[in-house]
């Protein structure tokens, strides 16, 4: 436990869950999880657009078929 908690120094996680509804029939389309883990120089001068952007970039891409 110890050894996992030096290994992870410096490392920030995070997980955002999304939920697709459509609003008129309140019908649940998709749901995700999207995790991400950055340290401190990936975190030094950047926004959570940085962070998040091309995550759910991806996301929608894939709701949509779209390949990159």
């Amino acid at each position: 436990a110890d050894q996992e908690a030096v290994d992870r120094l410096g490392v920030d996680s995070g997980v955002i869950q999304l939920m697709l509804i459509e609003t008129s029939t309140r019908y649940l389309i998709d749901s995700a999880r999207i995790r991400s883990r950055g340290g401190l120089l990936t975190l030094y001068d950047k926004s959570p657009e940085d962070l998040l952007g091309p995550p759910l970039e991806d996301y929608a891409r894939t709701l949509l078929g779209v390949e990159r």
